[in-house]
């Protein structure tokens, strides 16, 4: 499956917004980036009344089929993962569909162990016992016969780790081969604990100024995310209940509550973990008599009320939306979002016909980012309680971004289907509530239209895009259809799009950030209408826009870094080529493992000239762990065919890192045809879509050393590119950007 380097850089977005993002990003990176980039700016630049709704928004529009799910893939298999974790423990097609899932979890770890990739291999091992639930891990027998053939790759796993000084990952391994292998369940539990007092030793050794949890808490809580497994809750209660009362014990010797006790010292809140650690098997009944001993430190007066009430007679559904409410929150750490989960979904269970304890089993599932349980959640919450208006925006958001995400991924077909089924909700929502529901069907046809256009259906996409646009102008449509004008240099209609996305109101500071962009692209517009004036007006607004923004917003590392690849764009058309290098320098320097910032910073120098800079840049997300495969195979490919067209060596880490690939994805035979393992003909016969259609012309153009050096061959591929109509595409822009400067001699630096 391929998707564009929009929906590429949107994943990437994603990924760093959830367990990846550090946030408010406050380190000497960022301020000395924005001290030089502001600096550099400063020299550089001296509603709508609803229409008339039709009886189906989708009438007269043709997708074609969709593209299979294919696991080897990540974002598949997200997906696939995410519509897994919504099935019921007794859904029938329970087993097929997890034995499916563990196949590939078994060949990634497998793989990850051949290339040395520990943390790549501790995801999937991760990933792989995460498939059973704490229900069924109580009566194991059939995750026992679920993990038994992987025991030969989980051995490996256990062996590899162990002989590296992984405790967590050897932990990991040891769980897994419980359950793989049961007869030697005693052994492996052993082998845990002899892991257990040897990094107890080590802390003990520790120079530390104040005791810190012991590193046994440390590795089984990270296990019971995955694996609530009986014996390893039993484990870790046992040890936060030790550690708890070793802590008190120093209090009462030193006469004070704080003494001997580190900040975020888990003993602090004994009583908390203890209930959620019950709450994660599936036993937080048995929480109120666990923590009956804890006194003084450690404890939790509040917490303990509200699992009287849940064990009281005449318990109701609110006792147990109070108690799985004390477990949430936005801030990890204070917070688990997964016990919370737990609990409100014991609820569920137990007042299956209350309203609120399906909301707030929906909103812990969202906080956990379990986006399919939580639509189940939401949409039965719903049925039971139709005019709750946080819940059905949540829902609303939560549909949109499917369909964003489906579409995106090559699955028009299933996003139409849920576009249709988001008009009958959105319809029956705004009866039920009797007013107008945001998000609404113009945020659902804006990203379904986004999506068309990345799948080159572009008056499909054009058609959506308006639709859109007549029932409530947004932002995302108006930037995505003066987008699609734009690439195909409609300039007048690129700029009508963009300058009534400008004229909107925007107040918080992702729209703020949007408009600034949408100000470089009007001048792209503005210059190809030839419009100068208007183009170095637009110019000099976005630069003004960013100074203010990163002076006044304090921007989320997740976000710096486009910021920052947004400004050098512009200082690159205005001619401030030195400041602009000094931008996409500091944009990698802040963002040093996004994969939408080094692409896009990769893709922009690769073909200016700058092939030294572009290398430096691609090196930086080589040697990132946290930027995957999908975008280094990409990048790799780019700076490879610059080479070529230079007569440059290629860069030996590209080729190396091209060489080694042996996954069955697509852009895995790309890397195979780069390094002459395989020809076009084996090529040709996988590109069944257009998108990969687009690729193979766009790849055999620049790295077939025969028309690399026959420029008319290579302009007439690239041409065939254009053609393809996949504007969203870097590969289209790139085509574009030779056919205009020539492809076959290498372009004067700026």
């Amino acid at each position: 499956m391929n998707k564009s380097l929009d929906s590429r850089g949107r994943a990437a977005r994603m990924a760093r917004s959830g367990e990846n993002r550090r946030g408010e990003y406050s380190g000497p990176a960022m301020r000395a980036a924005a001290i030089v980039v502001l600096a550099v700016l400063g020299a550089a630049v001296a509603g709508c009344a609803a229409r008339a709704e039709p009886a189906d928004p989708l009438a007269g529009l043709h997708v074609d089929d969709d593209a299979p799910l294919d696991l080897a893939d990540d974002q598949d298999l997200e997906l696939a993962r995410a519509d897994f974790a919504a099935l019921p423990d007794d859904a029938p097609t329970r087993p097929a569909v997890r034995r499916r899932l563990a196949d590939e979890l078994a060949r990634r770890l497998d793989l990850a162990l051949v290339h040395g990739e520990r943390d790549a291999g501790l995801a999937a091992l991760r990933g792989l016992l995460a498939l059973w639930s704490a229900a069924e891990l109580a009566a194991p027998a059939a995750a026992e016969a679920g993990m038994a053939p992987y025991r030969a790759v989980l051995a490996r796993a256990r062996q590899a780790y162990a002989r590296s000084g992984r405790d967590r990952e050897t932990a990991a391994a040891l769980c897994a081969l419980v359950l793989a292998d049961p007869a030697g369940a005693a052994s492996y539990r052993a082998e845990l604990e002899e892991i257990f007092a040897y990094a107890d030793e080590l802390a003990t050794a520790d120079d530390a100024p104040m005791p810190r949890a012991p590193r046994p808490i440390e590795i089984l809580d990270g296990l019971i995310d995955v694996h609530p497994a009986p014996w390893v809750v039993d484990r870790l209660v046992a040890l936060y209940l030790a550690h708890g009362a070793a802590a008190a014990s120093r209090a009462r010797r030193g006469g004070r509550g704080e003494l001997g006790m580190a900040r975020g010292d888990p003993a602090w809140r004994t009583a908390w973990h203890v209930t959620r650690a019950l709450a994660r098997g599936g036993r937080v009944g048995e929480a109120a008599r666990a923590i009956e001993a804890i006194a003084g430190v450690g404890d939790d007066r509040e917490l303990r009320e509200r699992l009287r009430r849940i064990g009281a007679a005449g318990a109701r559904a609110a006792d147990w939306v109070l108690l799985a409410a004390r477990f949430q929150s936005s801030d990890p750490r204070l917070g688990d979002a997964g016990a919370a989960l737990a609990i409100a979904r014991e609820a569920v269970r137990r007042f299956p016909r209350d309203a609120a304890a399906h909301l707030a089993a929906a909103d812990s599932a969202r906080l956990a980012g379990e986006t399919g349980l939580a639509i189940r959640y939401y949409e039965s919450g719903l049925a039971l309680d139709p005019r709750h208006a946080d819940a059905t925006a949540a829902l609303g958001r939560l549909h949109v971004e499917r369909i964003s995400a489906l579409a995106l991924s090559d699955r028009p077909g299933a996003a139409a289907r849920l576009l249709r089924g988001f008009d009958r909700f959105h319809r029956a929502a705004t009866v039920a509530l009797g007013q107008p529901v945001e998000p609404d069907l113009a945020d659902a046809q804006a990203a379904f239209g986004r999506g068309l256009a990345s799948l080159g259906e572009l008056e499909q996409a054009r058609r959506t895009l308006t639709a859109s646009i007549d029932r409530r102008p947004t932002l995302d449509a108006l930037e995505a259809l003066g987008t699609l004008a734009l690439k195909q240099d409609r300039f007048d209609a690129a700029i009508d799009a963009f300058e009534r996305a400008l004229a909107r109101p925007a107040t918080d500071p992702i729209a703020r950030a949007q408009q600034c962009r949408l100000l470089r692209l009007a001048a792209e517009a503005y210059d190809g209408a030839g419009r100068p004036i208007e183009a170095r007006a637009r110019e000099r607004a976005a630069l003004f826009g960013w100074r203010h923004l990163m002076e006044t917003a304090g921007i989320a590392s997740a976000l710096a870094g486009d910021a920052l690849v947004e400004q050098g764009k512009v200082l690159w058309q205005i001619g401030e080529f030195d400041a602009a290098l000094v931008a996409f320098d500091a944009a990698v320097d802040v963002d040093p493992n996004g994969a939408s910032v080094h692409a896009d910073v990769v893709a922009f120098l690769v073909v200016r000239g700058q092939y030294e800079r572009a290398l430096d840049a691609y090196h930086g997300a080589l040697g990132s762990r946290e930027i995957g495969d999908y975008f280094k195979v990409y990048m790799s490919l780019w700076v490879t065919a610059e080479a070529l067209r230079q007569g440059r060596p290629v860069d030996p880490l590209a080729r190396d890192f091209l060489a080694a690939r042996e996954g069955p994805l697509w852009y895995d035979d790309l890397a195979r045809y780069a390094g002459g393992r395989i020809r076009l003909a084996a090529l040709e016969r996988r590109a069944t879509t257009r998108s990969r259609r687009a690729e193979l012309l766009y790849y055999s153009a620049v790295l077939d050393r025969g028309l690399v050096q026959d420029p008319a061959r290579a302009r007439r591929r690239l041409e065939r590119v254009v053609a393809t109509d996949m504007v969203m595409f870097f590969e289209y822009d790139m085509a574009r950007h030779w056919l205009r400067h020539g492809f076959g001699r290498a372009p004067r630096p700026r």
